[in-house]
């Protein structure tokens, strides 16, 4: 769930790109990145300070070296984003270099 999504004032669209991020992080990696996307979730406490180079280093962890490329790494740090409107629209994730070329080095 968006962590906006408890004040009630929110957008469809914007948390529809923060649930895709989520579940493309689980499709990618077999687990979910945070438990829930609120400042008491350790992983997602990262997220919203833009500790993202502790967030990743967290996930990488027994995986192997470049597990995670770094097109998506920013694909999902931009679809998660803590504010809405720094979230990706859907013709940028469209056009973005992870989707136009993934590459998974582990599959």
């Amino acid at each position: 769930m968006a962590p906006e999504i408890p004040t009630k004032k929110y957008e469809g669209k914007s948390v529809d790109i923060f649930a895709t991020g989520v579940i493309l992080f689980i499709m990618y990696a077999g687990n979910p990145p945070f438990e829930k996307a609120t400042p008491n979730d350790p992983y997602y406490k990262l997220i919203k300070e833009k500790k993202f180079d502790i967030f990743w280093k967290a996930h990488c962890r027994k995986r192997p070296v470049n597990y995670f490329s770094d097109a998506f790494k920013d694909l999902f740090g931009r679809l998660v984003a803590f504010e809405p409107a720094e979230r990706l629209r859907i013709e940028e994730i469209a056009n973005h270099p992870w989707v136009k070329e993934p590459i998974c080095t582990h599959l």
